[in-house]
């Protein structure tokens, strides 16, 4: 039932030696280049690694003497090729004869085989198992040129690929067949590779250049032929389109051409290999356009394209490259950071919105590039450039020539190719239209409107923020039915659930990185993927998927369109015939008109439906063409376009977007909207004005839900089906909607057909609407009616079990809406006997509080909370928004200590306090988005805790932006242990398909604990169509993580807890049947404290003063932490009577026990499909409380030499070597001062520590005052992360280097409340991000810089990248603004800048003259001397902008609330 597909991030790199003939010297380099990045992989518990390997060139001399040694004769001018193979142990001999066979047909020469030296014994038990035999066939050629030899052994393996597909007991891998290139790779660790293969060790073994690569899986079941390198190919990243990407290679197999391949071409398909990992299928496409023609380089651009539309790096050559590829195929999206090689050239990569680090350098002898600085000094020693891959950008070396291009001359040499300008601007096709006053005369509104049930709580609540350009949103979650679950009669989208980035890549955030996101369309036929000619180019451009109704009148009506398009209804009379019999109907239709008529863009519409007739549900019509072209192999001749009364949301436009739409024309929703300006008397809009704010909210929310799985682009959105269906049965599913995940059954085409309502039938009109948002009497059922609050707080009130029995039955007798209402217990709740306290307390420490910000809710409600949990030994959680510090070390801390993306209020102290700590990786009513904080809610206090500006809009970016894949969570976990290594971490996920895999490797990444969150929790501010479509319920996630943790040996490794909507004994029961220790209560808590659920928490006008700072409100807050006491006990007392019924102990003899759960009779097979969910797993191994923390040499030695000191009363001066496997330096010492609160006597007694060399991720993170970093060298990734105080000097080592030295990695300060850096160089992405209070120093940064900074000061002394101060609200940014173009560099979301005043000249002097005594910088000093040019020099961002004698005036920000 569950998918545990496999997900990895990694560490990665290249080296090669300049214009020098290989050596073994070389060979080593490449080795110690892996050991070195071995702690960004993973390992099992038996000590097998996740994957390590190499990429080479064939050692030449090696296979020579051998030849020698075995008297074959072979002339030296022939080409040699090699073979490299994994063997089933079982079948050696078959598999050499299927090749030699193979080899025969081909006519290429069959050598010998060898078998590779290789030491089992250094294999973990896992790996030893699983190894395969390995063998290398050596071939040669005959009279073939190299290049001949090389498409020979491609068209070879692919054909092979197809026979051993065809034979069952054969399980072969080629891991690499080439004239050029070996791959070696295994299921080991990056220090064992060259322990398990003699080969690398071998003198003769001589290279000129070397690819490497170290996994982190985020599955455990990690085989042999998953490891990288691939053929040509390493990756660190995911691909997040790559469904959609596999479905558009496939429909381009069947009509490609290629003049390089001729009549071969139907030799080298299938394009790309389905079994086989995101990476994998990566590795097939670049290997595909390499072997066709196209250079390495070339192939990369078109697959990973940089965000070349509004970007001020590339000239109008090189964006018509882009926009023509951008015609002939979509972008491979995701966090992606790749090397390759054909053996010619190498490349290293980064996607659009760099999301991976790169590091790069060059010497008189090597270029290397690789994850980490560190990994190779001695030859990062002798760097006379160093730098970093911006987002987008690439880098290319040639080995024969010896020429590197850096990242502008790989572009421009591209652009130069073909005259792609001209291509590109020879036949424009745009029918971009504007919106109308006019009204749709050609429909009628009210008879439709009710048809797609459009209800007035609709109009309210969705359409009218709409046309005013605002994403509806709401509060306090969930509680309504699942679709199938309904009474009602939902549209078709209701039964998709949105997926989501978590952990193994992230999302993005499109409010103040919407720069790197395009919502532009092509419609048209498509051109053959393996050609470049100007036909490819002849398409329509939409800036934007939805249409107006001058738009479709231009794609009908105009002569040159209209002839290219055909409209077809899906409409159908039921009397007549099925919705299955229509569909096919509809399909074969539309396959004439293409085939026959060449129609290339295909219109389904429900527009003209006439009386008596019923339409098909527009996303079931769309997505049963969409996979019938596919197969039919002639997808890409045609777009297509829909034309639905149904669309109304974004949801809705995400959905047809996702299974194929290229666009849509929401006719009926756009005349509701046209409607509504017109009749509402609080808009002041025209018509016009009101459907251009409609279709601008659409396409924000459109965005929103593709930037939360981490896609930027539309084209490669489409097609991508990233939902989850929860209720449609597996023959729908199957039929059409053929690639969506779906863990459930449900209802059949007969239940859809019955319950499509008939145009014009009275009978068919609902008696009862609404309700879905909010609870309406009569209508949708709510789980919380206000009948049920009423009862709860009566009971918590009055302490009475027959008050509490009544709030059960008010919660237990209504319809069935979630899944855990149709599971049954095998005994009733009866209470027979007292309680002692404790059993109470046994039962109490399973329980917490779900982290709620202190901002969401008021001081009181938060504070009440957390004492009601420790007056019973509970946990409650901080939520994100910080804590006042005067509550630390009292009755009202919160134990859990959430550290989200926003860091707010994230200092040592903080920390310290904490004997939990919680890393939300994603909440349960908006996963894939940040927390919001409405400004209005910012108050003086809240902006103090959060180190930001009053009044000022929060939203949280929807990354943690030291958190882009596993192998960083990891990294966090490591700080965070670092700093109190006996405080427990906790990660909180949210339920979707495959997040059982996600928490193994979460597990395996060094957690304690692992929260699954269901979809129907949350309380705060969120969308409504996140609220409602976003995440599935946690009875499937919280099953699906126990069984994977199970499966995968590693569920005693962690404690499991879930939360979402828990309301009862009942759901505690049953989430611990299904696997968790630990129970999160949210809303309920709130409720007991006297919510009333009037859902207007994002208002600030809650009645209760739970959810404002508004203080009259506060003043009416009914609560007290008694009532949450006493709803826990009640709670607990269900529990233990319930075991008792049983005869069970302890709630932890549950845990597991699937067989305890019965299930009701449903009317479709959605309950049945539930028993997938009912397996027994129980846990052998005991949980060890959680997982020690192995801290590192340096670090230790630091902190007891510091401590000591401060304890004699003195000051410490240390100096030692670092090197990168030394991370988080100073976080412990940090730490320790924090919990033995020695604050004083390092403010008293300073200390200051130097270091050489090349420093670990998160050096000097969670520093506070008194500890002064001064480091020699450079460093990696989140330096000063999380710093209070103190100081961080870098300053360069080594040579005299060709312009900046690039000193330190991504997101530098990243959450920083105070101290000081200083850095002599440059820095990558996301320099400042969410700085808060930290004073910065750097000679340049990459993109995205200065990002929602909300305090602090940043000085950039040289160029910045583009995207500069996107959502800064507070705080000052100091830039020289001498680069070219330097305000296409600034983000369209920054506060204004302006020049210099008399202030900020004497800060920047001040700051400038210390940088200098720090650093020494030479770039500093150059500036201090050109002060009188200042004004013209320097830009600033934000600060005071005036200042009189009276007043000081904040520049004026311009944020919106909630977007």
């Amino acid at each position: 039932m569950f998918d545990f597909t496999e997900k990895d991030s990694c560490g990665v790199g290249f080296i090669a030696s300049r214009d020098v003939p290989p050596t073994h010297g070389m060979t080593l380099k490449v080795l110690e280049c892996l050991a070195n990045l071995d702690h960004r992989g993973a390992k099992f518990a038996d000590g097998t690694g996740d994957g390590a390997g190499v990429l080479t060139e064939i050692p030449f001399e090696l296979i020579r003497a051998e030849l020698k040694e075995l008297e074959i004769d072979l002339d030296n001018k022939n080409k040699i090729g090699i073979i490299s193979c994994f063997f089933d142990p079982k079948n050696i001999d078959e598999s050499k004869e299927l090749i030699n066979k193979e080899l025969e047909q081909f006519n290429i020469r069959h050598l010998y085989w060898r078998k590779v030296p290789t030491d089992k014994q250094i294999l973990g038990d896992l790996a030893k198992k699983s190894k395969p035999a390995i063998f290398q066939g050596i071939v040669s050629a005959e009279k073939e040129t190299q290049k001949e030899f090389e498409k020979k052994l491609f068209i070879f393996r692919k054909s092979l690929e197809k026979k051993i597909k065809e034979i069952d007991f054969l399980n072969i891998h080629i891991n690499s067949c080439s004239s050029k290139t070996v791959v070696y790779k295994g299921l080991f660790t990056a220090t064992q590779t060259a322990d398990f293969y003699w080969d690398l060790r071998n003198p003769l073994y001589k290279t000129r250049f070397g690819i490497f690569h170290q996994r982190f899986s985020t599955n455990t079941s990690s085989t042999w032929d998953k490891a990288q390198p691939f053929r040509m190919l390493a990756h660190n990243g995911e691909i997040n389109t790559i469904q959609s990407n596999f479905s558009w290679m496939k429909a381009r197999e069947v009509d490609a051409s290629s003049s390089f391949w001729k009549e071969d071409i139907d030799k080298i398909k299938p394009f790309i290999d389905e079994g086989i990992s995101d990476s994998g299928q990566l590795d097939n496409a670049i290997e595909l356009l390499v072997r066709s023609g196209r250079t390495l380089a070339h192939s990369q651009e078109m697959l990973i394209p940089s965000a070349w539309e509004n970007n001020p790096r590339f000239t109008q050559k090189e964006k018509a490259f882009y926009q023509y590829h951008a015609f002939l195929t979509e972008p491979w999206d995701g966090p992606a950071a790749i090397v390759a090689s054909d053996g010619k050239d190498i490349i290293a990569g980064l996607d659009r919105s760099g999301l991976r680090p790169l590091r790069w350098m060059i010497s008189d002898r090597y270029v290397l590039a690789a994850s980490e600085v560190g990994i190779c000094p001695s030859v990062e020693a002798g760097a006379y450039k160093t730098a970093q891959l911006e987002p987008g950008q690439t880098i290319r070396y040639r080995l024969e020539t010896d020429e590197l291009l850096d990242e502008s001359e790989v572009i421009q040499k591209l652009s130069e190719k073909n005259p792609y300008v001209e291509w590109v601007n020879s036949k424009p096709l745009n029918v971009d239209q504007k919106f109308s006053n006019k009204e749709d005369s050609k429909i009628d509104l009210e008879m439709l409107s009710e048809y797609y049930s459009y209800t007035p709580e609709e109009d309210r609540l969705i359409l009218t923020p709409m046309l005013n350009g605002d994403i509806p949103t709401g509060s306090m979650g969930n509680d309504s039915s699942l679709a199938v679950m309904s009474k009602n009669n939902p549209r078709l989208s209701r039964y998709f659930h949105q997926m989501f980035a978590q952990v193994t890549n992230p999302p993005i955030d499109p409010i103040r990185e919407r720069f790197v996101m395009s919502t532009k369309t092509y419609l048209g036929k498509r051109g053959s993927i393996l050609k470049e000619t100007s036909q490819q180019a002849n398409l329509i451009t939409l800036d934007s998927p939805i249409l107006s109704a001058s738009s479709y009148n231009a794609l009908t009506n105009e002569k040159t369109l209209s002839n290219k398009t055909a409209v077809f209804s899906t409409t159908y009379v039921k009397k007549e015939t099925s919705l299955e019999n229509s569909l096919i109907k509809l399909c074969e239709d539309v396959k004439k008109e293409i085939v026959d008529n060449k129609k290339s863009v295909i219109i389904l519409s429900d527009r003209t439906i006439k009386t008596g007739e019923a339409a098909i549900p527009s996303l079931m019509a769309l997505a049963k063409v969409h996979h019938f072209l596919i197969d039919e192999g002639i997808r890409l001749k045609a777009s297509l376009v829909v034309v639905s009364g149904e669309v109304r949301d974004s949801h809705d436009l995400a959905c047809h977007i996702a299974y194929g739409a290229s666009a849509v024309w929401p006719y009926l929703a756009l005349e509701r909207v046209r409607q509504l300006s017109i009749s509402s008397k609080d808009t002041n809009l025209t018509p016009e004005e009101a459907q251009e704010n409609y279709r601008k909210a659409l396409d924000k929310g459109l965005l929103k839900i593709m930037s939360k799985m981490g896609i930027c682009t539309i084209s490669s959105y489409r097609g991508s089906e990233l939902f989850e269906v929860i209720g449609l049965n597996k023959d729908i599913v199957d039929n059409i909607f053929k690639f969506t995940k779906t863990r459930t059954e449900g209802v059949g085409f007969k239940f859809l057909n019955d319950k499509l309502k008939i145009y014009g039938d009275v009978e068919d009109v609902e008696s009862s609407v609404g309700g879905f948002y909010k609870h309406k009497k009569g209508a949708e059922t709510h789980v919380t009616s206000p009948k049920t609050v009423l009862k709860l707080q009566k009971a918590v009130r009055s302490g009475d079990f027959n008050d509490w029995d009544e709030y059960m039955s008010t919660l237990e007798n209504r319809d069935d809406v979630q899944l855990r209402d149709l599971f049954t217990l095998p005994a009733s709740i009866k209470h027979n006997r007292e309680f002692n306290e404790d059993e109470l307390t046994e039962i109490f420490q399973k329980f917490t509080v779900s982290s709620m910000s202190l901002g969401a809710l008021s001081e009181e409600a938060h504070q009440a909370l957390a004492q009601a949990m420790n007056e019973i030994g509970g946990k409650s959680g901080s939520g994100e928004g910080g804590e006042d510090p005067a509550r630390y070390g009292t009755e009202k801390n919160s134990k859990i200590k959430q550290i989200a993306s926003g860091r707010f209020g994230v200092t040592p102290d903080y920390l310290a306090s904490a004997e939990e700590f919680q890393i939300k990786m994603a909440q349960g009513s908006k996963p894939g988005e940040g927390g919001q904080l409405p400004g209005f809610k910012v108050d003086s206090h809240i902006a103090k805790l959060r180190h930001t500006v009053e009044g000022v809009t929060l939203i949280s970016p929807p990354p943690h932006h030291d958190i882009y894949s596993i192998e960083d969570l990891a990294q966090l976990i490591y700080d965070l242990k670092t700093f109190n290594p006996n405080c427990p971490v906790s990660v909180k996920l949210v339920s979707e398909p495959g997040v059982g895999t996600i928490a193994v490797g979460v597990a395996k990444a060094g957690a304690d604990i692992i929260t699954i969150a269901g979809s129907d929790g949350g309380t705060g501010a969120s969308p409504w169509v996140s609220i409602k479509h976003a995440g599935s319920p946690w009875e499937l996630g919280l099953s699906e993580t126990h069984q994977a943790l199970v499966k995968n040996n590693m569920r005693h490794k962690v404690l499991l807890e879930v939360d979402g909507g828990l309301r009862s004994a009942k759901d505690v029961l049953v989430g611990s049947i299904l696997g968790a220790d630990r129970f999160g209560f949210g809303t309920l808590p709130l409720l007991a404290l006297g919510c009333k659920m009037v859902r207007q928490c994002h208002e600030n006008t809650c009645p209760v003063g739970i959810a404002t700072q508004d203080e009259n409100l506060r003043a009416k807050f009914p609560g007290a932490p008694e009532q949450v006491v006493q709803l826990f006990k009640f709670i607990a007392k269900d529990i233990i009577a319930f075991l008792d019924e049983l005869n069970l102990p302890k709630l932890d003899d549950l845990r597991g026990r699937a067989d305890l759960l019965g299930l009701k009779i449903s009317k479709n097979d959605l309950s049945k499909s539930l028993h997938r969910l009912l397996m027994n797993f129980s846990i052998e191994e005991k949980h060890p409380g959680f997982i020690r923390h192995s801290e590192g040499r340096l670090s230790r030695r630091i902190t007891s030499e510091v401590i000591k000191s401060l304890e004699s009363g003195n000051s410490a001066f240390l100096q030692y070597p670092i090197a990168n496997e030394d991370r988080s330096i100073g976080a412990r010492l940090s730490g320790e001062i924090s919990l033995k609160k020695y604050h004083d006597k390092l403010v008293s007694n300073p200390t200051y520590i130097n270091l050489s060399g090349a420093a670990g991720q998160s050096f000097g993170a969670f520093i506070r005052e008194g500890i002064n970093l001064k480091l020699i060298g450079s460093a990696n990734d989140y330096v000063g992360k999380g710093m209070a105080g103190g100081s961080i000097t870098i300053i360069p080592q080594g040579k005299k280097i060709q312009g900046a030295y690039h000193a330190a990695g991504n997101a530098i300060l990243y959450g920083a409340t105070g101290g000081q850096l200083f850095v002599a160089g440059t820095v990558g992405q996301r320099f400042g991000v969410r700085n808060s209070g930290g004073i910065g120093v750097v000679e340049g940064c990459s993109a995205h810089g200065g990002e929602y900074m909300t305090g602090g000061t940043l000085i950039v002394l040289g160029k910045v990248g583009f995207n500069f101060a996107a959502g800064m609200t507070g705080g000052k940014a100091i830039v020289l603004s001498t680069q070219k173009n330097f305000k296409e560099y600034v983000s369209k979301a920054a506060p204004e800048y302006r020049k210099l005043n008399d202030i900020d000249i004497l800060e920047l002097r001040a700051i400038l003259e210390l940088h200098v005594e720090k650093t020494n910088s030479k770039k500093a000093q150059y500036i201090l001397e050109k002060e009188k040019n200042w004004t013209n020099m320097f830009a600033v961002f934000g600060g005071l902008a005036d200042l009189t004698d009276n007043q000081t005036e904040q520049i004026p920000e311009n944020v919106k609330a909630l977007d």
